[in-house]
């Protein structure tokens, strides 16, 4: 069974998600084998007892208008890719919405 969260993030930075990521993932006590970041992307890849777990990032900044009082905002796109069975990936849904709660991802 396989699992795919995608979600936009507006305000945090990308950094920020990042680490909110690899907390998701020790939290689950998956180890990370890998991470790629690039100038306007990042990639985890990770694994544990068979399940393999991939997150990636992409953003940009720019100005919205209907948040302007802001300034240059973060808009980042996260898809969590999982290969588990049914309780991990609810599991790790789970984790992902209680992560990401401050960031307000849709």
């Amino acid at each position: 069974m396989w699992l795919l969260e995608r979600r936009t993030i507006y305000l945090i930075p990308p950094h920020t998600l990042l680490e909110d990521v690899k907390r998701i993932f020790k939290g689950l006590s998956i180890n990370i084998k890998e991470v790629k970041i690039e100038k306007s992307s990042w990639r985890i890849l990770g694994a544990k007892n068979g399940v393999l777990v991939k997150a990636a990032l992409s953003f940009t900044i720019k100005q919205i208008n209907e948040l302007m009082i802001f300034g240059e905002t973060s808009i980042s796109e996260l898809e969590v890719y999982s290969e588990g069975n049914e309780n991990f990936n609810k599991m790790l849904k789970r984790r992902i919405e209680i992560g990401l709660l401050r960031a307000a991802g849709v």
